[in-house]
């Protein structure tokens, strides 16, 4: 089994990914992770969880990344591993859902086997939406906030 990390070059933004795009949005822009979104915004008074949340808000914003996965891997268990995305993650894979993960604070693998072409640039995205308020009883940050690193391995 061999891991890669992916936590260089993410292109950001909020709302829902996907859709016909031909250029930027004004407020897309590439990003390392760990990334936290929430912190980047302002703080409201009027937020719903108040306190507990500092006063923040987030909505649902996307991550987009192109992969090369190699030839090679044609044939062996290819996964996307998060450690932590916060939360009702859905992660797409060239068009196509691999997996949805309510849960914001565990890691969690998505096996995109099937969704992936070996030999050819691949496209992730990974959508979060943190916007059930309250959702915590303390700061929870919302994006992806810790690695993601993609694994293959033979099939057994």
């Amino acid at each position: 089994m061999r891991n890669i990390n992916l936590d260089q070059g993410w292109t950001f933004d909020y709302g829902q990914a996907g859709g016909m795009r031909f250029k930027p949005s004004e407020t897309e822009k590439v990003v390392d992770l760990p990334h936290d979104y929430m912190i980047e915004s302002d703080v409201f008074p009027e937020a719903v969880s108040g306190a507990a949340s500092g006063y923040y808000t987030a909505g649902v914003a996307h991550y987009v990344k192109e992969i090369d996965i190699p030839a090679d891997w044609a044939g062996e268990r290819i996964a996307l591993r998060l450690d932590g995305a916060m939360m009702n993650a859905t992660i797409d894979v060239n068009g196509n859902l691999a997996a949805l993960q309510h849960y914001g604070y565990a890691p969690f693998e998505a096996d995109i086997t099937r969704q992936v072409y070996p030999g050819e640039k691949n496209r992730i995205y990974i959508t979060v939406n943190p916007s059930m308020q309250p959702n915590s009883r303390w700061y929870s940050g919302a994006g992806l906030f810790r690695g993601v690193e993609i694994a293959h391995m033979p099939m057994l």
